[in-house]
């Protein structure tokens, strides 16, 4: 017979080499990809970071710049620019951005950049809206003013002014239960690499403050989205009013010195802002003739009032506007139209020169509806 090896110990000793090798090359891969990890986990180590983790509820998670996986954010934990940082539901997280602290909501994805100065850009799938965030140069403050005289109690309810709404197409500290409004319609993601713009009477820079009474709850941001083709910035509001009477939350645009001497005291009042005043916009109230703006609305009724020296009640001149629930409309509030409530025991005449600041607020008197809502502001002008 023959001594020739036969033709399956062959295939078998193939298959083996094979499959020996394809286990070798699975290692390098394998080990290819450790070494890439470990090389960028030692490059965010080098790099300098722009800030921590001061705070965070539940769920938040981070993904460096370059990398495909989530790792979980705790306290104190460094924050480096590029960085991506989301919120999940029920989670909410504060961060301090070289000095600045920033309140991050539920529902909230975000990317810091910070390469000429710094800001915080919309994720290229954010989970709340496509926006694009400047932050303010200071950190949030927030005060309570417990032993201050009370504001009086508003036992009727007031009238909506004479100001029609037009359908257009198409932290005081934040309440446990803030909703984010509903997104405006026909929006497009903006691109980050576009500059946020600022100055304006809804910008990072102008300075509102959030602004309730000891009880109530309110919440405020300002973000750039990009509205039927055109980039505007607009101003959230979460409200959480409590019930019973003299219960008031919103947001103020008001000139510091007659906000923390006057206003904050009459109200025996809670507020959180991230950004001084800008003067010149009250110089551009006291010089105009009234206001417009657009409102995303939540289908209740706000109270638009101007705070002047000449009220000692906090009984300031005003109107009631009606929004609607999703939808856009316009408000054009002349100040020939303001009236004071009915609950004001000193009744004056409006005089535009002793304007103070604006606020815009949910209140009892202005609505029947406690809880939580939100609306959407912009498009802010005067004339």
């Amino acid at each position: 017979m023959s001594n020739s090896p036969q033709k399956p110990e062959r295939r078998k000793r193939t298959t083996d080499v094979f499959v020996i090798v394809l286990c070798v090359l699975g290692a390098l891969f394998t080990l290819n990809l450790f070494r890439l990890d470990l090389l960028q986990s030692i490059t965010s180590q080098n790099r300098k970071p722009v800030g921590t983790v001061t705070a965070k509820n539940n769920n938040v998670q981070r993904r460096l710049l370059d990398r495909v996986l989530w790792s979980r954010l705790t306290v104190e934990s460094p924050v480096y620019s590029g960085d991506l940082i989301r919120v999940a539901e029920h989670s909410s997280a504060t961060l301090n951005i070289n000095g600045d602290v920033i309140d991050l909501p539920e529902n909230t994805m975000i990317r810091i950049r910070a390469s000429s100065g710094w800001a915080i850009v919309p994720a290229e799938t954010p989970i709340m809206s496509a926006v694009e965030t400047a932050m303010p140069p200071q950190a949030n403050k927030a005060q309570d003013a417990d032993k201050l005289p009370k504001k009086p109690a508003r036992s009727e309810p007031e009238p909506i002014a004479a100001v029609t709404p037009q359908s257009v197409t198409h932290s005081a500290p934040e309440s446990p239960q803030s909703q984010t409004p509903a997104l405006l319609p026909e929006e497009e993601n903006f691109p980050p690499e576009v500059p946020v713009h600022s100055g304006g009477f809804i910008s990072p820079a102008a300075g509102w403050k959030a602004l309730s009474d000891s009880i109530s709850m309110s919440n405020i941001s300002i973000i750039r989205e990009r509205i039927h083709g055109a980039e505007k910035e607009v101003m959230i509001i979460n409200a959480t009013l409590a019930s019973g009477h003299s219960k008031w939350a919103g947001a103020t645009l008001t000139e510091e010195n007659y906000f923390a001497k006057v206003l904050v005291p009459q109200g025996n009042s809670k507020w959180a802002g991230t950004a001084k005043t800008d003067i010149n916009l009250i110089h551009k109230l006291i010089n105009a003739n009234g206001v417009r703006f657009k409102v995303l609305g939540d289908g209740e009724r706000w109270r638009v009032y101007f705070a002047t020296t000449d009220v000692t009640d906090t009984g300031y001149h005003g109107v009631t506007i009606a929004t609607k629930k999703g939808e856009i409309s316009s408000f054009d509030i002349s100040f020939n139209e303001l009236d004071q409530p009915k609950w004001s025991r000193l009744p004056v005449s409006f005089i535009k020169n002793n304007i103070k600041g604006i606020t815009i607020e949910k209140n009892d008197t202005a609505t029947d509806s406690p809880g939580t809502s939100a609306i959407k502001v912009f498009d802010f002008e005067i004339y």
